[in-house]
Parts: C-alpha cells; structure tokens; sequence
C-alpha cells in the first residue's frame, strides 16, 4: 500500500470545516483527498479523528446554545436603515420566545420532569485525590450552568475540564450528579413556566429604536395567547394526572394486597391455637382453614374494608414523592 500524503494541517483545517457543518465528503473535498483516504486518516492519525470529533462537538454545543436562545426569547434582530439626510436609524428588536423550541428542548429531556429522588446536599470536606482535578466548588459551578441550560460538553469546557473527567466525576462523585440533576430540573421549569406563559399571552416583544447612536424610542407590545401552547399544555396537564391516577391505583392494589395477606395470618393463627370464634369453631371445626373463615366472617372483612379505606385516604394525602418512596420500600421487602 502507497504512503499516505499526510499534511500536518490537515487536523485543524478537517477540524474548522467540521465545525461549520460539512459532512465527511465535503470535507475530504476541501482537504483535496478522497473520502475513502478521510477515512483512512481517521483509522491511522489519532489527532486528525479527534480534530473531527471535537469540531462536531463544538457545532453541536453552538446549536444547543441556540436552541436555549430561542426558548428563552434572547434572540435579536437589528435593523439599520439610512436616509436621505445621510441620519441612520437602528432598530433592534427581540423576538418572542419559539415554542418550537420550548416543546424539543421539553422533549429531549423528559427524564426531568419530575421531582427527582433525595435531596443531595453539598460536603464541603470532600476527600478528594491530589492528582485528581476536582474542585470543591464544582458541584456548585455544575448546579448553576446546567440551570442555564449547558450541554454536559459545555459545562465541561467552563470547568476547564475533559468530558471524560466529567462523567467519572459524575460517577465518583453523588453530590456532582445531584447537582448537575438539579440544574436540568430547574431549567427544565423555567421552560414550562414559559410554555404557560406563552398560553396565557403574557409574553411580550420589546423594540428599541436609536438614531445617530442615541437612544429615540423604546416600545413594548404584549402578544396574544398562543393557541399551540394552550393546546401542549393541557395535553401534558392531561399525561401527568393520568400518570399520578395510574400511581394512586397501584399504591392502592399494593395495600389492597398487604391488607388482604395480614388479615389471612391472622385467622391462620387463630386456627392453629384454635381461637376461632365459638360460632364457627362449632359449625366448621378446629381445622378449618383461614380462607374459608376469612369468607364467612362479617367481622374480618369489615376490618379489611375498614383498612382499605384508611390505606386509601393515607395515600390521597400523600405528596407524589413519599407515593414513591413508599413503593419504593414494599417491593424492596417483597423481594427479600
């Protein structure tokens, strides 16, 4: 096989083109290479697949920034207008927030929408390595730009760190997770808050206009409710208390069950060391079992209906998180 003529440029200008969005043809046809010698490239240069792979990264973390922008109403557009006097006249106005937007970031991070496990609270006497680039304030750091909504690779490049350090730290590290968990739940409410917002018409578009480099005018125009956001809301309103009712209903068949099986130990045990009641020790025997007992006793099924309901009215007043919690602990002395 020939040598390969490789340009020692050639990982920072496939890096750039990567950057701006070419695909891997297009970019062996800037390079002036084929695409099955690009290829070739990324399978001998380490340096030329990791320029590659660093400038799709960095793409991807520019159009999530803009993704973010465009969510939260930090957009601009700018207008320069020149007349007949040779006076300029500049008007910048900011546009509403895309629900678009709003609903794929919503989207791609579902997994934020509800309120998470157990508190982790920050330790400041962390035991950190000394040959591990560890801050004790990162956990923080991580908390505030994942509420921003940072990407896990931007969040990195602000730590000053790699992305391969940022996820073990995330492994190594609980409160780092819990941080980083609890800046995406609260990014993720900021933008429902906006979804509700725009359904509500409470949104508004702000234009200022300068002249000659002055300030001249500052207007603001509230816009109308946003039928598609009324409409995503009430739809998610919808899932979310369909899924609680769906949880309600098991946490109900659960005690239902505990209920049920206590109640059943319990006449076992009274036949075994014959307790029974006289009426039907007399009628069935010392030997009869505790299903059927269970059947013909008015007094055991009022105790199950009664427990039931109590079981029933405790999960009613119940918050969603001890619900789970709670469930959480049946199967787990299930299991053992």
């Amino acid at each position: 096989m020939a040598k390969l003529k490789y340009d020692e440029s050639f990982p920072e200008r496939a890096g750039e083109y990567a950057a701006k969005g070419l695909n891997n043809r297009e970019i062996a046809t800037q390079l002036g290479i084929s695409e099955d010698t690009f290829y070739a490239y990324q399978h001998q240069f380490p340096e030329f697949a990791e320029a590659v792979e660093s400038g799709r990264q960095a793409l991807e973390d520019k159009a999530a920034g803009c993704l973010m922008d465009l969510a939260m109403g930090n957009c601009f557009v700018t207008t320069v207008k020149h007349g007949v006097n040779g006076r300029e006249t500049k008007t910048v106005r900011r546009l509403a927030p895309d629900l678009k937007a709003v609903i794929r970031w919503l989207e791609r991070n579902k997994q934020y929408a509800d309120d998470g496990e157990e508190f982790v609270e920050f330790q400041t006497n962390l035991n950190i390595p000394a040959n591990l680039k560890f801050a004790a304030d990162f956990p923080e750091k991580v908390e505030t730009h994942a509420g921003n909504g940072d990407t896990d690779s931007q969040i990195s490049k602000r730590l000053g760190i790699s992305p391969a350090s940022f996820y073990n730290y995330k492994k190594q590290f609980p409160e780092f997770a819990a941080a980083l968990d609890r800046g995406r739940r609260e990014c993720y409410g900021r933008l429902r808050g906006q979804v509700l917002a725009m359904a509500l018409g409470k949104c508004s578009v702000t234009t200022i206009i300068y002249r000659d480099g002055s300030l001249c005018k500052t207007a603001e125009r509230q816009l109308p409710p946003n039928l598609k956001a009324i409409k995503y809301w009430l739809e998610t309103a919808k899932r979310e208390v369909r899924i609680q009712e769906s949880e309600f209903r098991m946490g109900a068949m659960e005690s239902e069950d505990w209920s049920q099986k206590s109640s059943a130990q319990e006449l076992s045990k009274h036949s075994e060391t014959g307790g029974c009641p006289a009426g039907y020790a007399g009628r069935m025997g010392e030997t009869a079992s505790a299903q059927e007992l269970s059947k013909h006793s008015e007094s055991a099924s009022a105790a199950y209906s009664q427990a039931v309901k109590a079981s029933a009215q405790r999960l009613s007043k119940m918050s969603r998180k001890e619900r789970q919690r709670l469930l959480k602990n049946r199967r787990e002395t299930r299991r053992d």
